[in-house]
Formats: C-alpha cells, structure tokens, sequence
C-alpha cells in the first residue's frame, strides 16, 4: 500500500499553477478558510499515515490510491459535507455555495481523481477507483465519522458508487444533475471519436450549450467554467467517458441505504424520466426539479442551495 501524505506548495507556486484555470478569480483563494498542512512524518505505520490537522488557508495536494488529489477544507466545527464536482471542472464549480454550506459544517470539496490539479488518468479509469481515492483521502484527513456526500454531474456518479460500496461511512446524500446511466452507453464512445478527431477545445464549443445554456450564463460565472474547462487534460477527459460509456449503476443504486436528495435540472437536455427512475431505484430518497443547467453549482447556485440546504437541515444533524 502506498502512504498517504499531504503537500503544500508555496502560495506563489499555487497562484501560478492556478492562474491559467482560473483567471479572472483570485479573489477565491483568498477567501477565510481552513486546509491541510505539513507532510506525514517519516516512519509512520502506513495503516497510520494521515494529514495533519485541517489549518490555514488554501487548498492542499494529498497522496491517496497512487494518485494526488487536491483538496480544500473549510469550517472549524459541524458535520463534515463532501463535495464532487463534475467531470470538465474542478473543486472551485462550489464557491458560490461554499459560504452558506460551511456556516455549522466542515466542507472539504477536492478535485477527482483526472480533473483540475489532481493527478491525470493514463489508460482506464473505473467509479471504484475513484471511491478509493475518496476513502483514502478521508483516511488521511482522519475524517472517520460518516459524512454528506454531495456530487454534481459525473461528480454524483462517484458519489453514488462510493455510497453504495462504504455505506458506514455516508449518513447523507445528494445528486444534483446526476450523469448516471442505468446501463452502459457506449453512445459515449462516439464523443471519445469525435474528440480524439478535432480535439477537446473545439468539441466543447458546441457541448457548451448542453452543459451550460446561454440563456443563464453571467459573464464571472462563464468565466470560471471556461477557465476550468480549457485546463482539462484531454486523455484525462477521454478516460472518464470511456468510464461513462463502460458502466452502468442498476445494481449499484438500490445498495444505497442512506436518505438521498436526487435533483433534475430541467435546463439539461436529458428527460426528467431519466433522473426520476435513478431516485425510484434509491431505497430512502426524495426527487426534486430545479430551474438550472447541468453544473448546477456553479451555473445556478441561487437555484440549487435552497432545497440543498434544506436536505442538510434534516439530514447533517
């Protein structure tokens, strides 16, 4: 097994690594927050090894599953809330819920596993890879109690998987615009060709309009989706729609065992009878609708944090 371990770059080295994915918004990583510090001392039993405790500001690179995740904490006190964003973004789609998620709760939102700075994917990928990272980068954060998993887009497809397969560890969750399939799709691999084709930035100018509609669109907000989206990593990219395309979640979802808030956002182009059926195969859910587009966090947080927050009320405790 390989240790886990925390790395903190110089903030100057963080701004300049950062500034590419996100120009126009400094003003994120300045905001008040706490995060992970210092490296895991040498000689520590790897069953052991863990990040020290959450202080400072600004996000952190923690070694979890043979990957390096990116991580951010933020709250000193409450129930810890999870956040996965979705698949062409990164953990900064949640800035604009993070102050009312954060007030009584810890939230420790992190870049999966081939998005944003974390490590990339070369070759496959699979949603239990993916739950391993997230068990291990709890691990190392000695995050033991049972968290409120909160997923968006593919995001809410790791979520899901990592719920179903660690149900002791996740009192809670929520699947904002889930990008789950049933049953595999390999309609998928067409995008896999046609990106591979003309390349990841010119196969975006035209998927934009489906992730993120001009009719809602604000120009900070536009922004920062195209800041993260031109920072993606294109084999990274490849790999997670061949992980679409690969597998299906019909026998996953019914092994979820916690209270589930399922949302559809009627902005996306998928039918609402699809996210529908992925809540009636949920044992405790409940099913709402949203005016938002699909990376609803960012796109349409004014939409999407109500009944959100509202979930957390009743279930973070």
């Amino acid at each position: 097994m390989s240790a886990l371990q925390s790395y903190t770059l110089p903030r100057a080295s963080r701004r300049t690594m950062l500034a590419a994915a996100t120009a126009g918004v400094g003003a994120w990583f300045q905001a008040p927050g706490t995060a992970f510090a210092q490296a895991v001392p040498a000689g520590t039993p790897d069953g052991a090894r863990t990040a020290s405790t959450p202080a400072g500001n600004g996000a952190r690179w923690v070694e979890s599953n043979g990957t390096s995740l990116r991580c951010e904490f933020t709250g000193a006190q409450g129930p810890v809330v999870v956040l996965i964003h979705e698949m062409t973004s990164a953990l900064e789609t949640w800035d604009e819920v993070l102050p009312a998620l954060s007030t009584g709760r810890r939230v420790l939102r992190y870049d999966f596993r081939g998005a944003g700075l974390s490590g990339r994917v070369r070759g496959t990928v699979t949603y239990e890879d993916h739950a391993a990272d997230l068990r291990g980068l709890l691990d190392a954060l000695q995050l033991k109690e049972p968290i409120v998993l909160v997923g968006s887009a593919m995001g809410a497809c790791i979520a899901s998987h990592f719920a179903a397969a660690s149900p002791e560890r996740v009192k809670a969750l929520a699947l904002l615009s889930p990008a789950i399939g049933l049953d595999p799709r390999p309609g998928f691999l067409s995008i896999v060709r046609k990106i591979e084709e003309v390349g990841l930035a010119t196969y975006m100018q035209q998927w934009n309009e489906d992730i993120y509609p001009k009719s809602i669109r604000t120009a900070e907000r536009w922004e920062r989706y195209r800041g993260m989206e031109r920072a993606c990593d294109q084999e990274s990219v490849l790999a997670l729609l061949r992980m679409l395309a690969a597998t299906g979640s019909r026998e996953v979802l019914p092994r979820i065992k916690c209270p589930t808030l399922v949302v559809h956002t009627s902005l996306w182009p998928r039918p609402e009878a699809d996210i529908r059926q992925i809540a009636q195969l949920i044992p405790s859910s409940h099913f709402e609708v949203v005016r938002a587009g699909h990376y609803s966090p960012l796109e349409s947080p004014e939409a999407i944090l109500p009944g959100l927050l509202r979930f957390l009320g009743r279930t973070a405790g």
